[in-house]
């Protein structure tokens, strides 16, 4: 009885044991790289991400443009997945993220028609405007950045 009790306490701490070091890799990988360097097609010269030992980033380069593109890029970093549900809350689109529940305030947001709304304010922008724009909001680092927010999306809707 005893060496019955013994084996599954042990099959326990086994079981306890690799699910903890499954869920560490599975956090640690969700989390993005903040040390190295990035080739990036979007950047023309070398731009520089800084961070300080409260992780607050400092952004420099050559043009603005390229700050624009790292000031994305760690605004990513930081906060993809609030960014992400901010941008489909203000389309009147969280019910196809977070279900049905959500309905109500999607319908409210979608009369204000806000993804039309930035289009035409977009449109109505300078060339250097949109360029910056553009820089910041780039598809190449929206889609690295993508691939570290599983960890975020699975825990919001586990709620």
């Amino acid at each position: 009885m005893q060496k019955t009790i013994v084996r599954v306490v042990l099959v326990l701490l086994g079981v306890l044991l690799a699910t903890s070091v499954a869920g560490t890799l599975l956090f640690r990988g969700s989390l993005p790289a903040l040390d190295g360097r990035v080739r990036a097609r979007g950047v023309l010269s070398t731009t520089t991400l800084e961070r300080d030992a409260l992780g607050v980033v400092t952004v420099s380069g050559a043009s603005r443009a390229d700050v624009a593109y790292g000031l994305g890029y760690a605004h990513g970093q930081d906060r993809f997945f609030q960014m992400d549900l901010l941008r489909r809350a203000a389309a009147g689109e969280l019910s196809a993220l977070l279900g049905s529940g959500t309905l109500h305030t999607d319908r409210e947001l979608r009369v204000h028609r806000l993804r039309g709304v930035a289009r035409a304010v977009v449109a109505r922008s300078s060339a250097d405007q949109r360029l910056v724009m553009d820089a910041y909001r780039s598809e190449e680092h929206t889609s690295e950045l993508q691939s570290h927010s599983f960890i975020s999306y699975a825990v919001f809707c586990l709620k």
